[in-house]
């Protein structure tokens, strides 16, 4: 999200949103469609011309000390709405004037919502130019977001939020402080400030860049048993979201060797996933072992692993089956003496695909072939066998899948080592850093 697109959904935050929710006389006024500004008439109940202040913030950098002057005061003005234009025209100019930032920040303790809102997107505008982690610009916006982030109106808490997201690497000093009161809310009672909590939790690591703490990332390792049942309780619309910050969490705490998951971390984390996995929502538990591949190296040992990944084998959902088909696969153990039983059980669940794209009205049979080829090398004579029966299917899918599945697995039984294949587990793999944790397939 680029700052300009940022501001502009922020000013509709407190245009349209906090001024309607507080219901004030004024704002039931017409809005001009072309640049969202009051359309005011000689009857409207204001103590300044608003129309001015928005006219000076839109100056910019040509504002001069008079015209900043003029905000300033209009910042103290007795009417709220007055106060909220003021605001938001005193972000938009880049005073050197220590007064603007002063004047912000207390308007962020402004007992009006909205007032609080607009100072803290002025105050967000003016902290992105700051440099220094001491720029009394960026100390402000600091103090007054992990504030709004507990402020008793919704609202207020979601453009807090929002403030956080697409900023700058470096641009934030507080990172414990403010991950801990963004991490809160996450269970918020406002749905959209939850969905805009995960964004911006989400975009936090890159923000803070080498300034990670190790506080951080360690807070990050014991939130994610609610991360995971985020993304199983996440509608379809902010399931991706919910995906995409378990994944930067994981790949947070997998650069971060000097805090490792604790035992106790590893066994919550391990009960979650145990929990939604019997969850009865078919959605749900895709969801969750999409993302499995990315937290593998928080789970535990490869048998702690393969033990949750033994139990999804027989799930009814047939999506589900194959993730936990192909992670368990992967897993080191079963190259292992110890872990025979869950061979033995991954070559029964081979017979299951193989039966099942046997099957001609099975909406699983491409599935099916593109699983075969990943299989032990004792199945391989059977899994082509089965994919030759399929070689003239009608379905050009099916049979453009039988042809790569049958290529791989004859090329795999002619090298010495049995090499993986040519698909790749899941999305795009671990991250680097997770390589060895459980999913790079064994020499078989």
């Amino acid at each position: 999200m680029s700052g300009s697109t940022l501001r502009t959904s922020l000013f509709a935050l407190v245009l349209f949103g906090i001024a309607g929710y507080l219901g004030y006389n004024h704002w039931s006024k017409p809005i001009d469609p072309d640049n969202g500004n009051l359309i005011l008439d000689k009857d409207a109940n204001v103590s300044a011309d608003m129309a001015d202040l928005v006219h000076l913030g839109e100056l910019g950098s040509a504002a001069t000390p008079s015209d900043v002057n003029r905000l300033l005061t209009a910042l103290k003005d007795s009417d709220a709405a007055v106060r909220v234009e003021a605001a938001m025209a005193l972000g938009k100019v880049p005073s050197t004037d220590p007064a603007v930032v002063t004047s912000l920040n207390e308007a962020a303790r402004d007992t009006d919502p909205g007032v609080r809102s607009a100072a803290l997107i002025g105050l967000d505008d003016h902290s992105r130019a700051a440099k220094e982690a001491s720029d009394p610009r960026r100390t402000s916006y600091e103090e007054m977001v992990i504030a709004a982030l507990g402020d008793p109106v919704p609202r207020v808490r979601r453009i807090a939020v929002t403030t956080l997201r697409a900023r700058p690497e470096g641009s934030l000093s507080k990172i414990e402080e403010i991950a801990r009161a963004e991490i809160k809310t996450l269970a918020d009672v406002d749905p959209p400030t939850r969905i805009a909590a995960v964004g911006a939790l989400r975009d936090l690591p890159k923000i803070a860049g080498p300034g990670l703490t190790a506080g951080t990332v360690t807070m990050f390792a014991g939130e994610l048993p609610n991360l995971l049942k985020g993304v199983a309780d996440a509608d379809m619309r902010s399931r991706p979201e919910y995906q995409g910050l378990v994944r930067t969490v994981a790949e947070s705490i997998s650069k971060a060797p000097q805090t490792p998951v604790t035992a106790e971390q590893s066994k919550a984390i391990r009960d979650s996933l145990a929990a939604l996995f019997a969850d009865k929502r078919d959605e749900s538990r895709r969801a969750v072992i999409e993302v499995f591949p990315d937290i593998a190296g928080m789970v535990g040992t490869d048998a702690e692993r393969a033990e949750i990944l033994r139990g999804v084998l027989k799930d009814s959902d047939s999506r589900v089956r194959s993730a936990a088909y192909r992670a368990l696969w992967a897993n080191p153990l079963v190259a292992k003496p110890e872990g025979q039983a869950a061979r033995t059980e991954l070559r029964e669940a081979t017979k299951g695909w193989i039966a099942e794209l046997a099957k001609p009205d099975s909406k699983d049979r491409e599935l099916a072939a593109w699983l075969l080829s990943w299989t032990d090398r004792e199945d391989a004579d059977a899994a082509l066998a089965a994919l030759a029966a399929q070689k003239d299917a009608s379905d050009e899918g099916l049979k453009n899948r039988v042809a790569k599945a049958t290529e791989a697995l004859e090329a795999a039984k002619k090298s010495e080592s049995w090499p993986e294949p040519a698909w790749k587990p899941f999305r795009t793999g671990p991250p680097p850093a997770m390589t060895g944790a459980g999913l790079a397939p064994p020499a078989r």
